[in-house]
């Protein structure tokens, strides 16, 4: 795992943001802001020396390419490539519906009375003995 564990970076030189080492939950923590402070403007993101991503790393480099612009992201590595597609598939997947609507006041009340006669979830015909 050593290998895995190279100090995450990046320099930028001209037009392109060269990022090396592990991307990872780990390493990246100190990269965000000033990682993004240097994207900006950049054309390319060269991943080439990128050894590892996870998906806190590949919302880095997203958010990177997004903040750049019409930057590309180039030199990935097969796995490092995966891991882009799949987070890149992930944000652009529909976002799920909005959960049940509230409880009007009555459904509400119902709840509650529920909850607080029945805390171990009783059988029902107990029901009427606790309350």
């Amino acid at each position: 795992m050593t290998d895995q564990a190279e100090q995450a970076g990046f320099d930028r030189q001209d037009d392109t943001l060269r990022l090396r080492g592990a991307l990872t939950t780990r390493q990246v923590g100190g990269l965000w802001e000033p990682l993004l402070k240097a994207a900006q403007g950049a054309r390319r993101l060269d991943l080439s020396g990128v050894t590892a991503l996870d998906t806190t790393g590949a919302a880095l480099v997203l958010r990177g390419a997004a903040v750049a612009g019409e930057a590309t992201v180039e030199g990935a590595s097969a796995p490092v490539s995966a891991v882009l597609k799949r987070a890149q598939d992930a944000l652009a997947a529909p976002r799920p519906a909005a959960g049940p609507k509230p409880l009007p006041f009555v459904g509400r009340v119902g709840a509650w009375g529920w909850r607080a006669c029945a805390p171990s979830a009783p059988p029902l015909a107990s029901l009427a003995r606790r309350c």
